[in-house]
């Protein structure tokens, strides 16, 4: 799981050092945390969480390859990531995909050694921006969808969602 908490912008002295900006005094704007879900057992571990100054798609493409790279050479098999949809992260999963060689609209990449690894946004997120725009705008218009990918296929069609449902 991939997500980013935005921060106050502040800097103090602690213990001799400056927190809160880079080496140059600019001050960060968030933290990008990375955490992994085991599927078959409880394994709920932080494994890295990075300062930066600006979130950008293709800083936070490498930033995933490379957590990806280093859990599987300690062992793990990762089967996916997942993030919300801000555009940072949309950005950065169409970074990925182009440079496996994948379509922007595939749900997976396939790494040099042969891993599947799916891409997907949390649900609560999505249910989220939903919300916000039945709120926002009174409805909510989407695409018609299809996708043979599972066990059964997905086909939803064209639509729109309004407030008064």
């Amino acid at each position: 799981m991939v997500d980013e908490m935005y921060l106050q912008k502040s800097a103090d002295y602690h213990s001799g050092d400056l927190v809160g900006c880079d080496e140059s005094g600019v001050l960060y704007k968030g933290i990008v945390g990375f955490m992994i879900v085991g599927l078959k057992k409880s394994i709920p571990y932080i494994i890295k969480s990075i300062p930066e100054v600006k979130i950008e798609g293709e800083w936070l493409k490498d930033e995933i390859l490379k957590a990806i790279e280093t859990l599987h050479s300690i062992g793990f098999k990762v089967r996916c990531v997942v993030a919300d949809n801000h555009s940072t992260n949309v950005s950065a999963y169409s970074k990925i995909l182009n440079a496996y060689g994948f379509k922007k609209d595939d749900l997976y990449f396939i790494t040099q050694d042969g891993s599947k690894i799916y891409l997907f946004y949390d649900s609560v997120h999505l249910m989220k921006n939903v919300r916000n725009n039945l709120l926002n705008n009174k409805r909510f218009i989407f695409p018609e969808f299809n996708f043979s990918g599972f066990y059964d296929d997905i086909v939803c069609e064209s639509g729109e969602i309004s407030w008064k449902l």
